[in-house]
């Protein structure tokens, strides 16, 4: 479970509480020391990267740009297919410590910007999709502390949202909590 949020043109942490998403991993262990202290995994992985913010991407066709704009309720789902990977250094025994850095690169399956108004009691929803930049590839670092079976996790994207030149910059940051099997 993560919280979600951009840098770039916002500051950190301007996204409300309610910016959640997940992540899931199917990963491999390979074992790099006899004392099995130290491994690397790999695997596939999908995350749902979701932010409920006051922002509303605005599509500009002409110029083949996106920019934002403060919209009252906003937000923004993308879905990643992934491949992690991470050097993995712990302890030994059944409490042991774990330390994992590496890395995950991601294909975008969809993306939309989805408003809701309230008029008369009721819920409207628009959703905007086929923005002209979007940016299908995300790729950054990532780390996870922790003991035994649960950890913090933290990942910084060096890919940007949009690529193109006009366009709102905003690069997504994920930090929450995992739950690993070993």
């Amino acid at each position: 479970i993560v919280y979600n949020d951009f840098y770039g043109d916002r500051d950190y942490f301007s996204s409300p509480w309610q910016s959640i998403g997940f992540n899931t991993s199917l990963m491999f262990d390979v074992v790099l020391t006899q004392a099995n202290t130290v491994s690397f995994g790999w695997g596939i992985g999908f995350s749902h990267f979701s932010n409920r913010s006051n922002l509303q991407f605005t599509r500009d066709l002409v110029n083949n740009a996106t920019t934002i704009a403060d919209y009252p309720i906003g937000f923004e789902p993308a879905n990643y297919i992934e491949v992690p990977l991470e050097f993995r250094f712990r302890t030994k025994g059944h409490q042991h410590f774990k330390f994992m850095i590496g890395g995950k690169i991601g294909y975008r399956l969809n993306a939309f910007t989805k408003e809701v108004h309230r008029i008369e009691g009721k819920n409207y929803a628009t959703k905007h999709y086929n923005f002209p930049d979007s940016n299908p590839l995300r790729y950054g670092a990532t780390v996870r502390i922790g003991i035994r079976n649960w950890a913090i996790f933290g990942a910084y994207y060096f890919s940007p949202l949009f690529t193109g030149e006009g366009s709102a910059d905003l690069t997504p940051i994920s930090m929450g909590v995992t739950l690993s099997l070993f």
